[in-house]
């Protein structure tokens, strides 16, 4: 909804602008803008490189990576793109590939973008297979991707993308786990991912099994928002659980449900900073945890509801502060 919104608001602007005025945003749009599901990156200088691997078009890695002779794995695809030159690997609508080893996609270019045209499920979809250390390596700063499906057809992964490296974005993404094979931790990060952000993403983890949803360790200015995050969780939904905590998370406007009867939705290190906000929760039986340890982090909390009953209005999370 919020993407429809934004849309109508520029084809609006731009149906009514004359000579005489100059319509703009002066505060940006903080969740970005799409068309037809694909988001508008600006400000890009780099080049294009082009992708397809589909039932309608097979790339080649001998080609050039053009529109119509596009590549055919990322990987390569990769080693095509420039340090710091904004570039973008686009995959045609209907993209498919296996993640079946540890490593099997590298991002080890600085400030690429990973970015699949579609839209539902004719978005490029990549697939957990054969392997359970199956996943995709961030390495390198700056870099993102946007706009992909990711399944499991593989139990008990770990660190399925394993970000190790700073201001790496994953939005509008859908993960999903069938009812067999479980991810433990989708989105899995070491101390050196400060700067992550994860917006506008859907997550369906219906089967016991997973922990977590993003496992983090003691980034600084991780920003998550905007997503409808739905898992049978051991841990929570978002979890951060080491010895060190987070440094100025801003958790915001998250629809966050788990089905665990941990009853718990987002678990921060007691010396977890920052903001949590708008959090709209659900869980199995029990409101007293639903963000944990309940008054036991440095977080300030503002506006966040939960529920645990169908067809029941959300009642206030949290400690109220004394005024």
């Amino acid at each position: 909804m919020r993407k429809l919104l934004v849309l109508i608001m520029v084809m609006f602007a731009a149906c009514s602008i004359t000579q005489a005025e100059i319509t703009n945003f002066p505060e940006g749009f903080p969740y970005g803008v799409s068309l037809r599901g694909v988001p508008v990156l600006v400000g890009y200088a780099g080049e294009i490189i082009w992708i397809a691997s589909s039932n309608r078009e097979q790339g080649n890695d001998s080609d050039n990576g053009t529109r119509k002779k596009p590549y055919k794995t990322i990987n390569y695809a990769m080693s095509q793109c420039v340090t710091d030159n904004g570039d973008i690997i686009l995959a045609k609508q209907g993209y498919e590939a296996d993640v079946s080893t540890t490593a099997s996609i590298r991002f080890n270019v600085k400030g690429v973008k990973l970015v699949s045209l579609g839209e539902g499920t004719s978005r490029g979809i990549l697939t957990w297979t054969q392997s359970t250390s199956a996943s995709i390596e961030i390495d390198q700063s700056n870099c993102g991707i946007y706009n992909f499906q990711f399944k499991s057809e593989m139990d008990t992964c770990n660190s399925s993308i394993d970000v190790d490296a700073s201001d790496f974005t994953i939005a509008g993404c859908l993960f999903e786990d069938d009812a067999t094979h479980q991810m433990q931790h989708w989105i899995f990060c070491d101390e050196n991912a400060d700067d992550l952000k994860l917006f506008d993403n859907e997550v369906l983890q219906k089967t016991a099994g997973a922990k977590s949803w993003v496992w983090l360790v003691q980034q600084e200015n991780v920003k998550i928002w905007g997503n409808d995050i739905v898992g049978d969780y051991a841990s929570a939904n978002i979890a951060n659980k080491a010895v060190d905590g987070v440094v100025n998370i801003t958790i915001d406007e998250n629809d966050l449900e788990n089905l665990n009867a941990i009853n718990v939705v987002i678990e921060l290190c007691p010396t977890a900073s920052g903001k949590i906000k708008y959090t709209v929760a659900r869980v199995k039986d029990n409101l007293s945890d639903v963000i944990s340890p309940t008054g036991n982090h440095d977080c300030s909390m503002h506006k966040n509801f939960g529920t645990k009953t169908d067809g029941t209005t959300t009642k206030l999370l949290g400690v109220v502060s004394g005024g």
